[in-house]
């Protein structure tokens, strides 16, 4: 939260390619200090070097914004989009086969995949922001809440902002139940929560990778974000309402288009922004999801603990599992 708009604005002065750099050797020390941890107080500073350093998404989308065209931009955000579903796919198998060997061996392999991006970036990533484009550093514009004011005094984007912001915390406040609602709901195991994620991973890539950039093409960013806030919203209910498990791919697959409303979000406010501000403008949009990530575990967790055992539509066997996990935390 506080340092997407730092990261962001340090881009705009000293250009993209220096603070992504930084930013991957961060996190590349980050994992190691979390595989060789030897007390909770190290793990907790290994955590909040990633939680800086992880900052730099900021820094990648205002780079995607300076080498795309404002009508592509959508399509580049969406290819984002894309990796986080395949990392989404492929991270939680493999750190979960090493991880059965090891507990430490998951975090070396992901400093491993740090390190080897950050040779990415050394010898073949260009820098993406001229030098007469770049402005001076103000850390008094650059922290959270300010860079957040300006950017949405800007231009109208106050309603895109606020739809950001809820859109983020939806999502992020499913993530935090998903697990205990499909264990007590349909009594799904790890390995079920495993495929169901798989999926979730294979329609985020297929929509802002592939459908994506043909869809704002023909409609604009505007009309797909508002369609794709229509059936993220339909997903989200018809998942509360599903009676049992299988229901859950169908409705994944119905509402498809529920990924598309983040991406056409971001393109319609980057386009918005002039050049030399899109790190300062993509690190508040980052910021969002940030402190959407923070709220959203307690606002969805108590809603999901406050929520009366004899009201829900569970299954007898469900309700059963439920009744008896909570007694044996009550105990």
């Amino acid at each position: 939260f506080f340092f997407s708009p730092i990261l962001g604005a340090l881009s705009d002065k000293f250009g993209r390619r220096p603070v992504i750099l930084l930013s991957i050797i961060g996190l590349g020390i980050d994992f190691i200090l979390q595989g060789i941890a030897w007390s909770i107080p190290v793990l907790f500073a290994a955590r909040l070097l990633g939680g800086i350093t992880g900052a730099s998404f900021s820094v990648g989308s205002a780079y995607i914004a300076d080498v795309t065209k404002p009508e592509e931009r959508a399509k580049g955000f969406g290819m984002i989009g894309m990796a986080f579903g395949l990392g989404f796919i492929l991270g939680p198998m493999l750190g979960g086969f090493l991880g059965d060997y090891r507990p430490e061996l998951p975090f070396f392999a992901a400093a491993a995949f740090s390190l080897l991006n950050a040779l990415y970036g050394m010898f073949v990533l260009p820098e993406s922001l001229p030098r007469r484009l770049r402005t001076p550093f103000s850390l008094r514009k650059a922290n959270a809440f300010s860079a957040l004011k300006g950017l949405a005094e800007l231009k109208g984007l106050g309603i895109f902002i606020l739809a950001i912001a809820l859109t983020n915390l939806a999502q992020f406040m499913m993530h935090s139940v998903w697990v205990r609602y499909t264990e007590t709901r349909f009594l799904w195991t790890p390995k079920d929560n495993g495929v169901a994620l798989f999926a979730v991973g294979m329609s985020a890539a297929i929509v802002q990778g592939g459908l994506l950039g043909v869809l704002i093409k023909k409609f604009g960013e505007v009309s797909i974000a508002k369609v794709g806030m229509f059936f993220a919203t339909l997903e989200f209910l018809l998942f509360g309402l599903a009676p049992q498990g299988f229901y859950m791919y169908i409705i994944m697959a119905v509402c498809i288009l529920a990924n598309a409303a983040g991406p056409a979000l971001q393109a319609h406010v980057s386009r918005c922004v002039p050049a030399h501000k899109q790190g300062i403008a993509m690190g508040s949009l980052s910021s969002i999801g940030s402190i959407a990530q923070v709220l959203a575990p307690f606002m969805g967790l108590t809603l999901w603990l406050c929520q009366p055992c004899g009201h829900t539509h569970f299954p007898d066997f469900a309700r059963a599992h439920f009744l008896h996990t909570t007694s044996t935390i009550t105990h």
